[in-house]
């Protein structure tokens, strides 16, 4: 079943779907740029799976969902969010993304594994994705005991709504740079023999 997307992920489904006729071009994203549309994607999507899921569980809490009677796949995997490979262009280049999520039972907690990979933006000499990035997400949603979903795990998911700008991460990558050029001035000052007792050390 076709479950419904946040406003927030769902431009990433407004672009066609993969095909197989691509351009090859000397011009290709970089590599930040690739993690920035795997990772803002990543994190929009897995907050769409996890409100899905909670849609699909909650009303499991204080039964034996997870006893070994077959029932667990009728009642959650069968309704999962269908996620087909998808399209997109950002940063003037097309790149492709893949998704995939499970839920596991162990721990004594039901959590959720949430899976992209992105390739593209851009091709090699051979006609090759120039690029590629993935990234994971675990998400502990409810507590079990016995094979029962016992309440849900209190967790604040705002983080998953942060969307990365590539012109901010490369201003707090030169502030990053520019303080560690002076951390680096003022260390030397301190002899070395007293760096270790006082925990001082080299970038």
């Amino acid at each position: 079943m076709k479950g419904a997307l946040s406003d927030q992920c769902a431009y990433f489904f407004n672009h066609k779907q993969i095909n197989n006729i691509m351009n090859t071009t000397t011009a290709a994203a970089t590599r930040l740029q690739t993690a920035i549309v795997c990772i803002n994607y990543a994190n929009s999507i897995t907050h769409d799976i996890i409100q899905h899921t909670f849609r699909q569980l909650d009303f499991q809490i204080g039964k034996d969902t997870f006893k070994n009677d077959g029932l667990f796949l009728k009642k959650v995997n069968f309704n999962k969010l269908e996620l087909p490979a998808l399209k997109v262009t950002e940063y003037g280049f097309d790149f492709w993304i893949h998704t995939n999520y499970y839920l596991d039972v162990k721990y004594k907690e039901v959590s959720l594994h949430v899976n992209v990979s992105v390739s593209g933006g851009g091709y090699d000499v051979n006609g090759v994705n120039k690029n590629h990035h993935s990234t994971s997400k675990y998400i502990s949603l409810y507590t079990e005991r016995d094979g029962k979903i016992i309440d849900k795990i209190p967790t604040d998911f705002e983080y998953l709504k942060v969307k990365h700008i590539e012109a901010d991460i490369l201003k707090a990558e030169e502030e990053v740079r520019t303080a560690a050029k002076a951390y680096e001035a003022a260390v030397k000052k301190v002899y070395h023999e007293f760096r270790d007792i006082l925990y001082i050390k080299n970038l």
